[in-house]
């Protein structure tokens, strides 16, 4: 599993170009910086990014659950209720 928060990313960016951040294949990748929820397989390997942990303007704070089950990773985006008013 590799973690990441690249200094660049938008909606142009793919996230298999989180690959050449590490120097080995990996099963998982979490990353941040767009703050835009994803869970995506790409050959293999699960990229994973939870989003933002907090409620701004109209976009709610979510986050991630990985789970590793005998050897297989599988993930879920939670919504965060802040209990603002």
């Amino acid at each position: 599993m590799g973690i990441t928060h690249p200094a660049w990313g938008g909606p142009e960016f793919p996230p298999s170009e989180l690959l050449k951040d590490f120097d080995e294949a990996l099963d998982i990748i979490l990353f941040g910086h767009t703050h835009e929820p994803l869970i995506q397989n790409i050959s293999g390997t699960l990229f994973v990014n939870p989003g933002q942990g907090y409620k701004s303007f109209m976009v709610d704070g979510t986050m991630a659950v990985i789970t590793i089950d005998n050897g297989v990773a599988d993930a879920e985006i939670i919504v965060i209720e802040s209990g603002r008013s």
